[in-house]
Order: structure tokens, then sequence, then C-alpha cells
């Protein structure tokens, strides 16, 4: 029995699921872990009757907490089966694991999220030190344990604030919202790293990572297409760059991404939920730094990237998200008072009309 009764939408999914055939070494695995997470919590007896309680709730389904990360079945069995066995043989992996299991727990019981999020914060901590260290050497042996812990520490931000979204608004700041797409520009540090280049691809991973193929950007059309000629148009006119350069780089950088993303999205065979955020790694390292100043043509473009992040992934962790990230920008645009208001009115109007993109 669960801790809390799963949401219906997850309970769904998760009915429909593939069978793992043996469990027995994850779940030993993650009992040793968290036996020792008590062991080591007990110089405070609250604290260790607490941590002891929801030990024990992270113990009955680790993997089952994971998997709710995408919603496609037929890639289940990457979560349900290869994600254990690479997190078995490192550890590290297996507290990323358990840190995510735990904010799952907390938004699915907001009675107890005080709880939970101590015991992410506890394992996310062990995990993103030993991450880092191993980042120095990165293998064919362990890069697809960093890549799949990469993952999670990316998506950790969204998670850990994902209980009190479903509540109210939960609005991000544009540098919490740079520091995250520079987490997932990591991962495509991981991933293009001589020592993983073509490995990764063939590896346990694979299924997440292969999609059929992208639609040719130049011939999708549609209301998002001419937005983004729009917003082109618009940055190469230099009224909002000004005579800087780099900045109008970063831009065309950052909307050719959107483009490419796009059409991703829009290939037939692919994790849309997953397709949306190779955006992050596209754009161009100056753009998270134009994000960081709230550079306005920057904050127009993430907009379009929050209205695709909305309509196309609806993830525990992520659902709203877009939405918050749209109000963010509306509400640091309008500050800045230098009429851009306006550029974001129709990706309201497609949020608030539900548009099909």
């Amino acid at each position: 029995m669960d801790a809390c009764n799963a949401k219906s939408a997850e309970s769904s999914v998760m009915s429909k699921s593939p069978v793992v055939t043996d469990t027995t070494p994850i779940v030993h695995c993650c009992t040793m872990i968290q036996g020792r997470v008590v062991m080591e919590a007990a110089r405070d007896a609250d604290l260790k009757s607490a941590f002891y309680q929801v030990s024990q709730d992270l113990q009955l389904h680790p993997v089952k907490h994971v998997a709710t990360l995408v919603q496609s079945t037929s890639r289940l069995h990457v979560f349900q089966v290869a994600l254990p066995q690479l997190a078995f043989s490192h550890e590290y992996l297996m507290h990323g694991i358990l840190a995510l299991s735990a904010l799952h727990l907390a938004y699915r019981c907001p009675g107890r999220r005080n709880e939970y999020t101590l015991m992410a914060t506890y394992h996310e901590q062990i995990a993103l030190g030993e991450f880092r260290a191993a980042l120095s050497q990165v293998t064919q042996d362990n890069c697809h344990a960093l890549l799949a812990l990469g993952a999670l520490l990316a998506i950790m931000p969204f998670a850990s604030t994902a209980s009190q979204r479903s509540l109210i608004p939960i609005i991000p700041s544009m540098d919490e919202i740079a520091q995250s797409f520079h987490l997932i520009q990591g991962i495509k540090n991981i991933l293009q790293s001589p020592s993983a280049i073509g490995i990764v691809q063939n590896g346990p991973l694979g299924p997440l990572l292969r999609c059929g193929s992208p639609v040719a950007p130049g011939t999708l059309g549609g209301a998002f297409a001419e937005s983004l000629d729009k917003l082109e148009h618009l940055n190469n006119g230099g009224i909002v760059c000004k005579s800087m350069p780099a900045d109008h780089i970063a831009c065309k950088g950052a909307i050719a991404g959107l483009r490419q993303t796009y059409a991703l999205i829009r290939a037939e065979d692919v994790v849309r939920e997953f397709a949306v955020w190779t955006w992050p790694s596209l754009v161009p390292a100056r753009f998270l730094d134009l994000i960081r100043q709230r550079h306005p043509m920057a904050l127009v473009i993430l907009a379009h990237f929050g209205v695709l992040s909305n309509l196309f992934v609806n993830s525990w962790f992520l659902r709203g998200w877009g939405a918050c990230v749209l109000q963010g920008v509306v509400g640091e645009l309008d500050a800045a008072g230098l009429g851009m208001r306006r550029w974001v009115d129709e990706p309201i109007r497609w949020l608030r009309q539900g548009v099909s993109l």
C-alpha cells in the first residue's frame, strides 16, 4: 500500500505499466541506503522518527515514483528496468532516484510535504556531491548513470515546487529559470563527451533519446511558426538588441532552437515531454545571461517556450510551470515598460483558449 492514494492521471498510466520481473535487488539496495539514513539521523530522536517513516514509504515502490516522469507507456521499461539496473551499480544514481521519489510523495501527500522534502534534500545533496566528483572522468561505464542522474537533478527544482504549484501559481524567478537551463546544458555536455558519443544512444537509455525524423523546420506552418517569423523579424530589426551583436546572435540562436524543438515535437515517434525540453540545450550560453538580465527580447522568446511546455508537457513535476513562466515574463516586461508586452499577447491567448499548436 502506498503512503498516499495516487492521483487519477498517474494511476491510469501506472496501471498500464509493464511488470518488472524482479525488483528484489533494487528494493534491497534502497533498504540498505535508507537504513544508513536512519542511523545517521539517530542523533535527533524526532528527526530519526520522521526519517524512519519516510524511509519506509520510499522503500515500497522507488521505481514506480520515477516512472511517472514519462507518460509514454512504450518507454516505461527504461524507468522500470534499465534505470534500476544502473542505480544498483552506481549508488549516486540511487540517491537521485530516492530524492525524486520523495518529491513525488510530497506532491501526492501535501500534508506530509515537509517530511518528504527533508528526505529529498538529504538524498539530493549526496547525489549532487558524488555527481560533481564523477563528472571529472566520464567513461563508457558511467556515462549512462551520469546522464540519468543529470536528468533527475535538472528535474528536481521543478519537482520541489510542484506540490505548491498545484494549489497556487509559483512564479519562478528569471535567475531560477536560467539556472535550470544551465543544468540541462550540462546534460548535453555529458552526451557530447568523447567517452559517451555514440554510446549513450545505443545504451539502456537510448529509447528515450531516439525518435522519428523531425519535420523540416522550414515546412512547418501554423500560428506558432508564424509567431517565430515575427520574432525573427523583430530581432533582425535591431530595435531591441540595439548595438549589441552578441545579444542579437544569442536571440537568433534561441529562436532557431525553438524552430528545431517545434519540428521535433511534430515528429511521429517522440516523447513530447522530453522533446520540448531539448530547447534549453540548444540555446547559446549567452542567452541564459540575457534571461538573468531580464533582456526584453530574451523574455519574449522565453514566453514562447513556456507555451510549448504548458501545451505539450503534462508530467506532474512540470504541470502548470509554463503558464507560471509566462506570468513571470509578463510581470518583468510590464516593469520594464519598453512596449514589449504586446509581443506576448498571442502566447497568452493560446494558453487561455487552449489553442492546438
